[in-house]
């Protein structure tokens, strides 16, 4: 192995996935960069944009539909029943303790 590939590796591998997540992402750009100067303008008009476009719309409704059960899912209390008398009875008096010692 050369002396880059082994420092790049040996510096991306403290950083745990993060690191290689990066390289993953480097690999595809490069394969998708070159993918792209093979590809005829008459392929990437005819069939890829219309792809992409279609990916994108779908792309962007899951991300609506996750905004917005996001949103309202941050108003939705959990199931916290009532207190029994014998509870309020016991919080108020910690409250109370509490206001008295300060």
């Amino acid at each position: 192995m050369s002396p880059f590939w082994s420092i790049t590796l040996s510096e991306l591998g403290g950083r745990g996935r993060t690191g290689m997540l990066f390289l993953a992402v480097l690999f595809v750009l490069v394969f998708l960069a070159l993918l792209g100067s093979v590809l005829s303008a008459e392929v990437v008009h005819g069939w890829v944009l219309p792809t992409l476009g279609l990916f994108g719309i779908v792309l962007l409704a899951l991300l609506g539909r996750a905004f917005w059960l996001a949103c309202t899912r941050k108003h939705e209390r959990g199931a916290v029943g009532e207190l029994s008398d014998d509870e309020l009875s016991k919080a108020r008096a910690k409250l109370a303790s509490r206001s008295i010692t300060k």
